[in-house]
C-alpha cells in the first residue's frame, strides 16, 4: 500500500496538491484489482485521530467511493460499500469507523439498513451519529428500520433516531 500511497504527491505548505486525474484513475484501478484485500490495506491507513497523517489514505478512500458511485459501477460499489459497512460494524477504533460510515453514506443502499440499524446502539454518539446519518441518506427504504429502532431508544439515541425519521420523511 506505501508505494501505491507514495505516488501521491505531498502537501504544499500544509494544502493538499492537485492530483491529475490520469494519476488518480490509476491508483483507483490498481485499488480495484486488488479487491477486498487491498482495499483493506487501504482502511488500515486511516488513523484513529484526523491529524493530517493520513490524509493520502483518505483522499484515495474518497476518490475510491466517488468513482464507483457512478450509474454504471454497481458490482465495484457493492463490493465497496460491503467492507465499508463491515469495517464500519467491526473493532477499529471509533474515528477510523465514523470516517467509514461518512464514506458508506454516500453509496450504501438498503442491503446496509440492518448493520446500520445495529450501530445505533452503540455507546460513541459519534457513532450513532454516522449511523444516523447514512440511514437517512439511504432515504425510504431504512425508514421501517427507523421506526422500530425509534420504539425501542432510549436518551440521546432517541433524539438521534426520531431526528433521522424526521428527515427521511417519516412522522
Amino acid at each position: 500500500m506505501e508505494s501505491l500511497l507514495g505516488r501521491l504527491p505531498d502537501l504544499d505548505r500544509g494544502k493538499m496538491p492537485a492530483v491529475g486525474t490520469a494519476l488518480a484513475e490509476g491508483l483507483l484501478r490498481e485499488l480495484l484489482q486488488g479487491g477486498e484485500e487491498r482495499l483493506l490495506d487501504l482502511v488500515a491507513g486511516i488513523k484513529e485521530v484526523d491529524n493530517g497523517d493520513d490524509w493520502k489514505a483518505r483522499f484515495l478512500l474518497h476518490r475510491l467511493v466517488m468513482l464507483v458511485g457512478a450509474a454504471d459501477r454497481a458490482e465495484q460499489r457493492g463490493m465497496v460499500a460491503g467492507l465499508l459497512l463491515e469495517e464500519s460494524i467491526g473493532e477499529r477504533p471509533a474515528g477510523v469507523r465514523v470516517f467509514l460510515l461518512s464514506q458508506l453514506r454516500l453509496i450504501a443502499d438498503g442491503t446496509a439498513v440492518p448493520k446500520l440499524v445495529s450501530l445505533l446502539g452503540a455507546n460513541e454518539r459519534e457513532i450513532v451519529d454516522g449511523a444516523s446519518m447514512a440511514l437517512v441518506s439511504i432515504g425510504e427504504d431504512a425508514l421501517p428500520a427507523l421506526r422500530k429502532a425509534l420504539a425501542k431508544a432510549q436518551g440521546p439515541q432517541r433524539d438521534v433516531i426520531a431526528n433521522a425519521v424526521a428527515q427521511v420523511g417519516g412522522r
